[in-house]
């Protein structure tokens, strides 16, 4: 919680314990100026800091000590004791949403680089939209560009949520005053120029800052990263002119029956082809800028091209590297492969990400069909990174004790895991884990690095690294190696049997 916050709250307490001991006689013996304080200290705290919603209670119970100030001047009857409750049960409403949905602070960027932001419309008028709005406009989406950038003294950074309307719920309304390591409009720094660029596309429905701890940290060692907001895919896109498109509330993965999961299957395989497509138009878009001075492009190096993406974005990464040899290596962070990389692999440099749970041998066995359907379709997934890893080689972390938003931000929207579906181990190390990796392996690709972390064992003991060498060419006349077997039980490259469970990726 903030210091103002922090402030005005405890002084309420010690008012109520005030009126708590005294209420008998009434609140005539308490200065009328003292229960105005906290109306004074809540106002100081709103200008200073910011509303947040999670204070609402203490700014009710600042409300209602002002009210009391105003009977105890005008000398009416004392308050019962019993009326001291309803105080306590806002002070306490409002210390538990405080601490439940904090105020977090990003983990600071490791890098030499100072980084800057900027956000900007593409038009892409060889296609039409399809997806939602009007079928009659072209395609549009929203970029954000995290780049090395020189920062005036005194430069304030964008905030996490830049503008209010983009705001998925009104839970998640104090993001806008959440501070990033980011800011806006600032000059590139041309000493790390030229950039090796890297694409993100965010999860299912999710938008394009959801991964700032991991953006900001490859920024700051000399890359730019460009997020995507995939419109009607994410779910809120802001256009300059005000416009709002948003996804339509459809679930990931409907397994409520056969019919409905081979429905969202189809729909799944459309939305992954429309997300490749943005993908590839940034690039085209960035590459025809570079012919006109426009700033940050032309301080980029197109030639040196990675995309990296979380759950359904981490599929639409595997699928971009197939559809376009542009990208020389890629990263898929908990995700479901669509399209034709889901049978044939990734034949670049590729990195798996993985959560550290288990899918249970009894959910692959259950008579329940939605559960039995669910678990399937996540071994579907262990198959085919499997499949990927042993056709074309590349590598896979496993981080014990991570649940699947461990690979976002919003493993820090709240301790409580059951809200994020954070797994156990602690955020801030996590994400210590996930930066290491990744700018590991694109510091190896995309700059021809020489990186000890990705040569293993590593040295985090809660990472469980392979590396999977590429196949050896196959001799003239020799029989191709016998193909994977795609059942639960399933030996690793350390050799070990997964036996009962299988790890859970996520979707």
């Amino acid at each position: 919680m903030r210091p103002f916050e922090i402030a005005f709250l405890l002084f309420e307490a010690l008012l109520l314990a005030a009126l708590s001991f005294r209420a008998a006689r009434g609140p005539h013996g308490l200065r009328v100026l003292v229960l105005l304080v906290p109306a004074l200290l809540a106002g100081s705290q709103v200008w200073v800091e910011g509303y947040r919603w999670q204070m609402i209670p203490g700014y009710v119970l600042a409300g209602g000590l002002l009210l009391l100030a105003v009977v105890s001047f005008a000398g009416s009857l004392p308050v019962p004791r019993s009326a001291v409750w309803p105080g306590w049960m806002l002070l306490a409403g409002a210390f538990t949403a405080g601490i439940a949905f904090p105020m977090f602070h990003l983990p600071k960027p490791a890098g030499p680089y100072s980084v800057g932001t900027e956000i900007r419309h593409l038009v892409d008028h060889g296609r039409m939209e399809t997806l939602g709005g009007s079928a009659h406009r072209p395609r549009e989406i929203m970029i954000q560009i995290w780049y090395p950038a020189k920062v005036s003294p005194g430069g304030r950074p964008v905030r996490y949520v830049p503008d209010r309307r983009l705001i998925r719920a009104f839970i998640d309304s104090h993001l806008t005053s959440i501070a990033t390591h980011s800011f806006l409009n600032a000059p590139a720094d041309p000493s790390a120029a030229p950039f090796p660029v890297v694409i993100f596309s965010p999860s299912w429905q999710g938008q394009r800052f959801q991964n700032s701890f991991q953006v900001e940290e490859l920024a700051s060692h000399g890359f730019v990263v460009v997020g995507i907001d995939h419109t009607y895919s994410t779910a809120v896109t802001l256009f300059p002119d005000g416009r709002i498109a948003r996804a339509p509330n459809v679930p990931f993965e409907d397994v409520s029956s056969q019919q409905a999961f081979e429905r969202s299957i189809q729909y799944d395989e459309k939305l992954m082809r429309v997300r490749v497509q943005d993908i590839r138009f940034v690039v085209d878009e960035l590459q025809r800028k570079q012919r006109y001075p426009d700033g940050l492009v032309e301080h980029l190096d197109l030639r040196r091209l990675g995309v990296l993406g979380f759950s359904f974005g981490g599929g639409a990464a595997a699928q971009t590297c197939w559809e376009d040899k542009r990208f020389l290596a890629g990263v898929n962070m908990g995700g479901t492969m669509f399209g034709e990389v889901a049978e044939q692999g990734v034949s670049q440099p590729f990195l798996f990400l993985d959560e550290g749970g288990e899918i249970p041998a009894e959910d692959l066995h259950s008579t329940n069909e939605a559960t039995r359907r669910y678990a399937e379709f996540e071994m579907r997934d262990v198959v085919q990174e499997r499949r990927s890893l042993d056709a074309h080689g590349g590598y896979r972390v496993r981080i014990r004790g991570a649940g699947h938003h461990n690979f976002t931000d919003y493993a820090l929207f709240s301790p409580i895991r059951r809200i994020t579906d954070a797994g156990d181990i602690d955020p801030l190390r996590c994400m210590k884990i996930i930066n290491a990796y990744t700018l590991a392996f694109f510091d190896k690709y995309l700059k021809q690095k020489k990186e000890p972390l990705l040569e293993g064992p590593s040295p985090y003991p809660e990472a469980q690294f392979e590396h999977a060498p590429p196949p050896e060419p196959l001799a003239a006349g020799e029989a191709p190696a016998a193909s994977f077997d795609r059942g639960p039980k399933t030996p690793n490259r350390q050799g070990t049997n997964s036996g009962d469970a299988v790890r859970r990726p996520g979707t």
